[in-house]
C-alpha cells in the first residue's frame, strides 16, 4: 500500500489534514483530519508497505507492548479503511470516474491532432495575428489577440492604454484539425501502449509525445507536458485545443474560424487561462456573490442553492447596498490588505464592476434559521479554500491557493451562516458584522 499522489497532507493552524488535489479536488472529494497517530501512519505510507509492516513500525515508534497489539491492529485497519473509502491509497480504481481511454496516469494525446510543438513546449508568439485589446485584471495585464468576433464586449470595461509589466498574452487562432499529427499517437497506437495485465490504473509508455492527465471531466481535460498544459473542452465543440505555458505568460486557443465559435465559450476558456496566471501572482477566484457595505466588499459563498444571490438581494432591499459581482470574486492581498478586484466574469447575473475594494469578510452560507457559527482558524481556511475555483491541478497550484487563503483569512470576518430567505436573514448577519466591526 502507498499514498495516492492525488492527496497531500498539510498542517493548518494546529490541525493536520489530508486534502485532495488534481482530479480528486475537481471531483469534490472530501479531505480527512488526522491525529498524531494518523499523521504518522500517513507518513509511513510514502513507501510501499503492508498492513502488517505498518503495525510493526507503529509498535516500535510508540513503544507499544504485546498487550496493546490487538487494539493497534484494529486502529490501523480502521485507518486504512477510511483511506480506501476516500480513494487515498494508490491503485484505487476509478480515479477519473469513468472507463474511457483517458483514465490513466499517462496517456498519448490520441483524441485530436496537436497544433503546436510535439516536444512538450509552446511555440513563440504568432506575429501575423491582429491585436484586439489590452485589459487589466487584478493588477495584471492581459493582451488579447485575434479577430474581434471572438471576444465579448464585457472586456471593453477593463481596457487600458498602459499595460502592467506583469502580463500574459492570449491568442485566438483559427485552425482546422488534421486526421493525425506527426509525433502524436492515434487511437490504435494508443491502445498498443496499454498494459492489459494491470488490475489497477492502466499503464502507458511515457515519452515526449505523451501528456500526463491531470484533470478529466465532462467539460475539461488537462494534460501536463514539460513546459505547458494542453486543455480540451468537450462541450465547446468549436474549440479544438488550448495550450498554456506553465507560467501562464502565453496561451493559444485553436478553434474554428468565423461565427461558428461561440463568444461565451472563448470567454469561459479565457477565464480558465487567466486563473492559472492569477494564481501564479497571488490571486484566487472565490465562487461568491458580493455587496459593498461600509466601503468594504462582503462575500456570500456556498454551494448551489445556499442563497448567495438571495442574500445579496435581501441586503439591497433592507439596507440599499449595491452589489459588486453576482457570482465570482477575484481575491488577493494589496499593500498588506485583503482586497477584491473587479472582473467581467459574473455567471448569469450580469453584475460586475471594475473597481478594487477592501475585503471585509466572507460569509459561508448554508440553509437554516438564521444562526451564526463561529469557526476555528483551520476551519475558516479549509472552508474558504473549498470555495475557490482557481485550479488545483498540481501540488504547487494547491499550495499557492492555500497560501493565499491563509494570508487573507486572519484579516477578515469569516463565519458560517445558516440562513433562510426572509428579510430577517439580512438583519441577523448585518447586526453581527456591525458588532464585529465595532470591536
Amino acid at each position: 500500500m502507498k499514498q495516492n499522489n492525488q492527496f497531500v497532507n498539510r498542517k493548518i493552524g494546529d490541525k493536520i489534514y489530508i486534502l485532495p488535489i488534481g482530479q480528486k479536488a475537481a471531483g469534490m472529494v472530501k479531505g480527512l483530519s488526522l491525529n498524531e497517530t494518523g499523521a504518522f501512519l500517513w507518513d509511513v505510507l510514502k513507501g510501499n508497505v503492508s498492513e502488517e509492516k505498518m503495525v510493526s513500525i507503529c509498535k516500535e515508534h510508540f513503544g507499544i507492548g504485546e498487550d496493546g497489539t490487538g487494539m493497534l491492529e484494529k486502529d490501523v485497519s480502521m485507518f486504512l479503511k477510511a483511506l480506501r473509502d476516500r480513494g487515498m491509497l494508490e491503485g484505487s480504481k476509478g480515479i477519473f470516474g469513468c472507463s474511457c481511454s483517458y483514465c490513466s496516469d499517462n496517456v498519448p494525446m490520441d483524441r485530436r491532432s496537436c497544433f503546436d510543438n510535439p516536444d512538450g513546449t509552446i511555440s513563440e508568439e504568432i506575429s501575423d495575428i491582429s491585436h484586439y485589446a489590452d485589459i487589466e485584471l487584478g493588477g495584471l495585464g492581459v493582451s488579447l489577440y485575434g479577430d474581434e468576433s471572438y471576444f465579448v464586449t464585457d472586456f471593453k470595461a477593463f481596457m487600458t492604454e498602459k499595460l502592467p509589466e506583469n502580463r500574459m498574452r492570449i491568442e485566438v487562432v483559427p485552425a482546422e484539425p488534421e486526421e493525425t499529427a506527426e509525433g502524436y499517437y492515434d487511437e490504435e497506437a494508443a491502445e498498443d501502449t496499454i498494459d492489459t495485465e494491470d488490475e489497477g490504473i492502466g499503464s502507458y509508455n511515457l515519452t515526449k509525445e505523451n501528456g500526463k492527465v491531470l484533470i478529466h471531466q465532462q467539460d475539461l481535460t488537462v494534460l501536463e507536458f514539460d513546459g505547458k498544459y494542453v486543455m480540451f473542452f468537450p462541450k465547446a465543440t468549436r474549440i479544438y485545443e488550448v495550450h498554456l505555458k506553465k507560467d501562464g505568460s502565453l496561451a493559444r486557443i485553436y478553434c474554428e474560424s468565423g461565427d461558428a465559435v461561440k463568444k461565451q465559450d472563448i470567454f469561459w476558456v479565457i477565464r480558465m487561462l487567466f486563473l492559472v496566471f492569477a494564481l501564479q501572482n497571488g490571486l484566487v477566484m472565490v465562487h461568491s456573490a458580493s455587496i459593498l457595505f461600509k466601503d468594504k466588499a462582503w462575500l456570500f459563498s456556498g454551494a448551489s442553492g445556499s442563497g448567495k444571490s438571495t442574500q445579496s438581494r435581501l441586503w439591497k432591499k433592507v439596507y440599499d447596498v449595491p452589489a459588486i459581482n453576482g457570482d465570482l470574486n477575484l481575491v488577493g492581498m494589496k499593500d498588506g490588505i485583503p482586497v477584491i478586484y473587479g472582473t467581467p466574469w459574473c455567471g448569469s447575473s450580469g453584475i460586475f464592476d471594475i473597481k478594487v475594494h477592501p475585503l471585509g469578510g466572507i460569509i459561508l452560507l448554508r440553509r437554516g434559521n438564521n444562526t451564526i457559527e463561529e469557526l476555528t482558524y483551520d476551519k475558516k481556511v479549509l472552508y474558504v479554500q473549498h470555495r475557490i475555483i482557481s485550479p488545483t491541478w498540481t501540488e504547487d497550484m494547491f499550495d499557492r491557493g492555500l497560501k493565499i487563503v491563509e494570508d487573507i483569512v486572519p484579516g477578515i470576518y469569516v463565519k458560517r451562516y445558516y440562513c433562510n430567505k426572509e428579510d430577517e436573514a439580512a438583519v441577523c448577519i448585518h447586526d453581527d458584522i456591525e458588532r464585529s466591526e465595532a470591536e
